[in-house]
């Protein structure tokens, strides 16, 4: 990163950095560059109102000024504004923006397949977090869900090419990292499964299986979809042969 490079960080933990340096900034100063790394240049009066928005406009726009000043004092150099409008300026880096970027290369490219069968650890870890996890205002809320999609698509789009390449243990623990996001999504299991079954742990498939289906009948009253039971077949098929050759061996025993 080049002396003098703002990185700011919004997935997991919240931070500011400068040339590898951690910068502590006053709450109010904090949430502003969080939005505008989130909303890009945005006006001061649609800041103030999100930002604020139990206060009066008044009341508003003065805590936004000193927000301003304080993020200036604090980081000079790194907000951008005019009488309308704010925006952070050049250069910073925001991992927000680089990670869904990967996702829409991911889901939306037709190159998006061959790039999940090359990405490695670091590149995609940077969908493995949510965005400001213990932050929970309105705005925020807004564009965690909308990241949460973006994140979980890409994520198994990667697994679901490892599988192909037979890399089952990175599929694992990509199919795992999607499940922690949601555990209620079936099709991050039924790659897991596949991963499983594809290194022939067809009772880690299965136990994976029964986990999505009580976890699905227990939230939501469903059993698994159709899909779900086409991909599970083979592990049925394995352990209905196991116990068979296991009850044939006791009979011998007995005999």
């Amino acid at each position: 990163m080049p002396a003098g490079e703002y990185h700011l960080y919004m997935l997991g933990e919240f931070g500011v950095f400068r040339s590898g340096r951690r910068i502590d900034l006053a709450s109010g100063s904090a949430r502003l560059i969080a939005f505008l790394g989130c909303r890009g240049r945005s006006s001061r009066e649609t800041v103030g109102e999100l930002l604020w928005p139990a206060l009066p406009d008044g009341r508003a726009r003065a805590n936004l000024r000193s927000a301003m000043w304080r993020l200036q004092r604090a980081c000079p150099g790194l907000l951008a504004s005019d009488n309308r409008l704010l925006a952070l300026a050049e250069p910073v880096r925001i991992d927000l923006l680089e990670a869904s970027a990967l996702g829409r290369g991911l889901i939306e490219s037709r190159a998006g397949a061959a790039k999940a069968a090359t990405i490695g650890y670091e590149e995609w870890s940077l969908l493995a977090h949510d965005v400001l996890p213990e932050w929970a205002e309105e705005w925020v809320l807004v564009e965690r869900e909308r990241f949460r999609q973006l994140r979980l698509h890409g994520l198994e789009q990667i697994a679901l090419a490892f599988i192909s390449q037979c890399r089952f243990p990175e599929a694992i623990e990509v199919a795992e990292t999607a499940i922690q996001a949601e555990p209620l999504r079936e099709s991050a299991y039924r790659l897991l499964i596949m991963a499983h079954q594809g290194e022939g742990n067809h009772g880690e498939a299965m136990r994976a299986y029964k986990r999505c289906s009580q976890l699905i009948y227990e939230e939501l009253g469903l059993a698994p979809t159709p899909l779900m039971e086409k991909v599970v077949v083979p592990s049925k098929a394995q352990a209905h042969t196991s116990s068979a050759m296991h009850g044939r061996l006791r009979l011998d025993h007995m005999m």
